[in-house]
């Protein structure tokens, strides 16, 4: 069994960005997971100092009695950190995406072709074969069906397929991966 899909115009780069925000980061060992761990910390610590401070000067140079200025400089820093770090992410990833969207192979269309040997792209300008033995996860998600091999993800967009062939497909895909895991 083959499945075969055309998607005529170029991906949508919010797909691309809702499948990275849900790409896994602990499969790199636990050393690199807890230096990730660490590190993240550490900038969240920064961000909630940064935010602290700003909101202390803020509210010294808008006059605010010592005790207020502790007080909401604490409660609202806290918050303008939380925020920072939180949009932050979100909106580096938009920008990487954007960035890799501007690069020639993700111009024009792409075939899509699924065999029980894995998953073949085709745009114009470049080609990728993924054997399902190098697919470590298969997520199914509003937007399409997210492939992850290491650091790469791929992205088939869900409008290519009516209801009952997506929940066929995602069935079959798992059965193959399992299949190429058997051997």
């Amino acid at each position: 069994m083959t499945y075969k899909y055309h998607l005529s115009e170029q991906i949508d780069d919010k797909i691309l960005v809702r499948a990275m925000g849900k790409c896994r980061q602990s499969n790199t060992g636990k050393g690199a997971y807890w230096g990730y761990v660490a590190l993240d910390s550490i900038r969240g610590i920064l961000a909630v100092v940064g935010g602290i401070v700003v909101a202390f000067i803020a509210f010294r140079a808008l006059g605010a009695l010592p005790l207020t200025q502790g007080l909401f400089a604490l409660v609202s820093g806290g918050i303008i950190g939380a925020g920072v770090l939180f949009f932050a992410e979100r909106f580096s990833r938009r920008l990487k995406v954007r960035q890799m969207m501007a690069s020639p192979i993700y111009n024009g269309g792409t075939d899509f072709t699924f065999t029980p040997d894995g998953l073949d792209m085709r745009s114009p300008y470049v080609t990728w074969n993924v054997s399902w033995r190098a697919v470590e996860k298969v997520i199914e998600d509003k937007a399409g069906f997210f492939f992850y091999a290491g650091a790469f993800v791929y992205v088939l967009p869900k409008k290519l397929l009516s209801t009952g062939d997506a929940q066929n497909f995602l069935g079959t895909v798992e059965n193959w991966r399992s299949a190429e895991r058997a051997a």
